[in-house]
């Protein structure tokens, strides 16, 4: 009797494995980093569980940390319990187009859910793929922690009044004189892809952010990406003061049937701009649409 009961002990344990044991969850991530033409050497890459980590957090929620090489390319695996249902955040730490400031630029990318695998070992990697960090994503900057984006806009808000003012100002005492508008141009190009496969048909713009009262911002050159999801937008616009340009991307990369389109911002920096003919194109690199990029919204009339 014994025995028996022993043996079916044993039949009902090999039977429900699952049930007794943890499962953990997996996540890969490889990509490589520029900064203009140049790899991204030794460049601090995460994966955190989540986008805001109190102080007192930071050391558990880093799922993986490692360094660019000498080529700027790098590859994290990570692995946590299943039962945490994560979504994880790719973070670069960087210093590209930031020598004067302290501190590192911070930019924070949600990876896709669907490469989240419950198993030890991934089943597929996630590829940002070539970024230059040159790049500045709209809102992207995290110096210290505690100052929340609310925080942020805040500050920058009453900045701005103050430019306005003074900006209303110039251009009064200065409207006699056409000459003084500048020509003021810049290039952009780069290849946009989704899944790993180019994505083409894709709708980019390039603007000029006014931010006087009543004047609207300037489209500088719009085009769609090509069969390999290439794209080259140059324009120029005449200006007062230096322009503000910006690059816009709409697409439907993994967005299933939901209505509008994702809108990508990317601000580009001042040494870009041009005096009407270009010297210098800003090259975004290859920018995999899948993940989320910081402040990303979503527009349905462009």
């Amino acid at each position: 009797m014994v025995r028996q009961f022993i043996c079916l002990s044993l039949l009902l344990y090999s039977s429900f494995p699952p049930a007794l044991s943890q499962q953990s969850s997996s996540v890969s991530v490889k990509g490589k980093l520029l900064c203009g033409e140049y790899p991204a050497v030794r460049t601090v890459v995460r994966l955190w569980s989540s986008t805001r980590v109190k102080e007192e957090e930071v050391a558990a929620s880093i799922l993986a940390q490692d360094y660019s090489d000498a080529d700027g390319n790098f590859k994290m695996v990570a692995n946590f319990d299943s039962k945490e249902n994560l979504q994880p955040v790719l973070s670069i730490h960087h210093d590209c187009d930031d020598t004067k400031k302290a501190g590192r630029r911070k930019l924070n990318f949600i990876v896709p859910s669907s490469y989240v695998k419950s198993s030890d070992e991934p089943q597929s990697t996630f590829d940002l793929g070539v970024f230059n960090l040159e790049t500045h994503i709209k809102e992207d900057e995290e110096r210290v922690e505690e100052v929340t984006r609310k925080r942020r806009r805040h500050a920058t808000g009453h900045r701005m009044k103050s430019i306005h003012v003074f900006v209303d100002l110039l251009l009064l005492s200065t409207m006699q004189y056409s000459s003084a508008f500048r020509k003021q141009g810049v290039s952009v190009k780069g290849r946009l892809l989704c899944d790993g496969k180019p994505l083409r048909n894709v709708k980019v713009k390039i603007y000029d952010l006014d931010r006087n009262p009543g004047d609207s911002d300037d489209l500088l050159d719009e085009k769609f990406s090509d069969k390999d999801g290439r794209f080259a937008l140059s324009g120029t616009t005449r200006e007062l003061t230096d322009i503000e340009p910006v690059l816009y991307i709409y697409h439907d990369c993994q967005d299933g049937i939901r209505p509008c389109q994702k809108r990508v911002t990317v601000e580009v920096p001042k040494r870009f701009i041009h005096g009407g003919t270009p010297s210098a194109w800003m090259d975004v690199g290859n920018m995999n649409l899948e993940m989320t990029y910081p402040n990303q919204d979503r527009s349905c009339n462009h």
